[in-house]
């Protein structure tokens, strides 16, 4: 199935082989939650996972996400919180890695998929990574797009 836990764990085995902690959490599914659902539930996982790392043999103060496709858009929304309205540090997370992920709801919104998705032209607040509230604790971030993929970049320092 999709949007499981299950669904993201294949690349742990090589992250645990090397010593690092992998946390893949379930973020839902659009048929059962708002797209601003899904966005926090991937926040809760991750502030739970800073909260909790060191009861699994993470370290609270390595903690990265990555995600692909919609994805890489839940970790942009996730890289853009403002971790200090959850009792954390501002810069808790550390970095992500982004792949071919969709940053701008706007054509999304104008698309048959906004049916679905239920965007609204002022309801794409916190859930579209364009607008950082605090754009001077957002970690370095990798973005990987296929050759030829336009769209928006994420607002996040992107090493290259």
């Amino acid at each position: 199935t999709r949007n499981t836990r299950e669904d993201a764990s294949y690349p742990a085995p090589t992250f645990v082989s090397r010593g690092v902690a992998y946390a893949a959490p379930d973020f839902g599914s659009v048929k059962t939650l708002t797209l601003r659902q899904m966005v926090e539930n991937c926040r809760r996982a991750v502030e739970w996972t800073m909260k909790n790392a060191a009861s699994f043999g993470g370290d609270p103060n390595r903690v990265y996400v990555a995600g692909h496709s919609s994805g890489a858009h839940l970790a942009a929304c996730v890289l853009i919180t403002d971790w200090t309205e959850r009792s954390l540090p501002a810069d808790a997370l550390k970095g992500g890695l982004l792949m071919s992920g969709m940053y701008d709801l706007y054509p999304v919104m104008l698309s048959s998929r906004s049916s679905y998705l239920h965007l609204t032209e002022g309801g794409r607040g916190g859930i579209q990574p364009d607008a950082p509230s605090r754009p001077d604790h957002l970690p370095d971030c990798r973005r990987v797009s296929r050759p030829g993929q336009s769209g928006v970049q994420a607002p996040v320092r992107c090493v290259r």
